[in-house]
């Protein structure tokens, strides 16, 4: 069956989404549909394909698809585009996003941007998950025998909804995340492989952030990796509990409460909305 879709092109600090409404369409995405959708076109080119799978009433269940097929379970840039455009739509001021291992409560904001509650984070090793019995995953001791890693001064390894891997350096500027990226992704002690981050202390309230995403490669920001940095610096000592996070494509605010939840804010941008015709394959 062929289907005509509209979709809204949207980024988050850059990170770069389509996001389509399919609760009412039911058109069912495979791989190879999400790949053709984010690489064989310059108008619907985006990290990400976000479908809205259903609503109810302020409650919506996401599908977070990356640019290789694959499946992520959260996506913090984009809840704050899902947020923004529902916002917009419908006119409410809170939503509740849920995705395949999460769930983001996304607030408008007096300035109209959104401020997304991530969660808490999780650092027990077996629900990042890692294949090694680890005490200290925020300290994570491991030799990867990488050249380009010589100069990582600690590594944390935590889990904000998806895995995330930072290595800490004095300086990320001569870093290659699209070098060692990619075999840190896919190491073999990372079973679900791993989102891999680059992180420089600039002082106590400022990170500098370079990220490799697991299934999309090279991000201008990663909201997920933002957090994921934030409380591990914090709980290491390195920064304080309210942080602005340093990315290409812009600035991701983050305060972490008493509780241990992780909030989120940043720029988020409506590019343009059109739509495209797509057929429904059988699998």
């Amino acid at each position: 069956m062929i289907e005509n879709i509209k979709y809204h092109k949207m980024n988050g600090a850059g990170n770069e989404f389509i996001i389509i409404d399919n609760s009412d369409i039911n058109f069912t995405y495979t791989p190879d549909i999400v790949i053709s959708i984010c690489s064989n076109s310059l108008e619907t080119s985006c990290d990400q394909l976000i479908t809205i799978e259903k609503r109810v009433g302020h409650c919506l269940n996401l599908n977070i698809w990356n640019k290789d097929g694959s499946k992520a379970e959260a996506c913090g840039n984009a809840s704050r585009c899902v947020a923004k455009l529902i916002f917009d739509e419908i006119g409410v001021e809170y939503v509740e996003l849920r995705s395949e291992n999460c769930t983001h409560l996304c607030k408008k904001m007096d300035n109209g941007g959104v401020i997304v509650n991530m969660g808490k984070a999780n650092t027990n090793g077996k629900n990042i998950p890692i294949s090694l019995d680890m005490d200290d995953t925020l300290n994570f001791n491991y030799n990867f025998e990488f050249q380009d890693l010589k100069k990582v001064k600690y590594t944390s390894v935590i889990n904000v909804g998806n895995p995330h891997i930072i290595f800490w350096l004095d300086s990320i500027n001569n870093i290659k995340p699209e070098v060692i990226g990619p075999l840190v992704e896919n190491h073999k002690i990372f079973p679900e492989k791993i989102n891999v981050s680059f992180a420089e202390i600039v002082d106590k309230n400022n990170i500098k952030l370079a990220v490799w995403e697991r299934g999309a490669g090279i991000t201008r920001a990663c909201g997920t990796a933002a957090c994921a940095a934030a409380y591990s610096a914090m709980k290491l000592g390195l920064a304080s509990n309210n942080l602005n996070i340093s990315l290409p494509g812009g600035i991701l605010e983050i305060i972490i409460d008493p509780e241990g939840n992780i909030h989120k804010t940043g720029p988020v941008e409506l590019e343009y909305s059109s739509s495209m015709t797509m057929e429904e394959t059988d699998e």
